[in-house]
């Protein structure tokens, strides 16, 4: 089992990182949280490749303005609750592409595999996509995925270059630049402010 962050029993804030969740012999999972209701913010969240992938939060965490993908190999998930007590308590503004299995594993028991299919949190009853998560993206919308320069290229996708929310605290990306607060026009994210998806702003 490959994991890159495992918090339990703690409330971490988790913003403006990279994270490559590497491989494992059966299973990979970016983040997992145990009983703990991380905030998880503007990231790039590779889940990498085995029998399991994706952002596993268990316990109400926040989830806003990230990039997250698995690169193949046995189950392929993005964002998975253990049960329906861990449903996170947000998840918005996100992209979530390359998890053929689920996009969003409610409850570990349905397997959301798109964007207008209905999934629970702590907002309510809604499709992912009326809270502005789409499934756009792949590696090649990054500078130099393997070369580990994960800025984003100017091909990015508008919804994912300026698809993000802002959020209480955060005025910067990794880099140190300000995150911009214009939406560009054609944007169709629900609530999307102008800032980049991920760790690095690219308008």
């Amino acid at each position: 089992m490959s994991t890159s962050i495992y918090n339990i029993s703690s409330k971490p804030e988790i913003s403006n990182n990279t994270v490559n969740g590497g491989y494992g012999d059966q299973s990979s999972t970016c983040i997992l949280n145990n009983s703990s209701p991380a905030t998880i913010m503007n990231n790039v969240l590779n889940a990498g490749g085995a029998e399991d992938g994706g952002s596993s939060p268990y316990s109400k965490p926040l989830i806003r303005n990230n990039v997250i993908f698995t690169e193949g190999g046995g189950t392929q998930w993005g964002i998975c609750e253990k049960d329906d007590v861990s449903e996170p308590e947000s998840v918005r503004n996100n992209t979530i592409f390359n998890c053929p299995d689920a996009l969003y594993r409610d409850e570990d028991s349905v397997s959301i595999t798109a964007v207008d299919q209905n999934m629970t949190t702590g907002e309510g009853t809604q499709t992912l996509e009326y809270w502005g998560n789409i499934s756009e993206g792949n590696t090649g919308m990054f500078i130099d995925f393997s070369g580990g320069d994960w800025h984003l290229a100017g091909t990015t996708p508008l919804n994912i270059r300026g698809g993000g929310r802002t959020i209480s605290g955060i005025t910067s990306d990794k880099d140190g630049i300000g995150r911009t607060t214009s939406t560009p026009t054609g944007m169709t994210n629900a609530g999307a402010a102008g800032w980049s998806m991920g760790a690095h702003e690219k308008d």
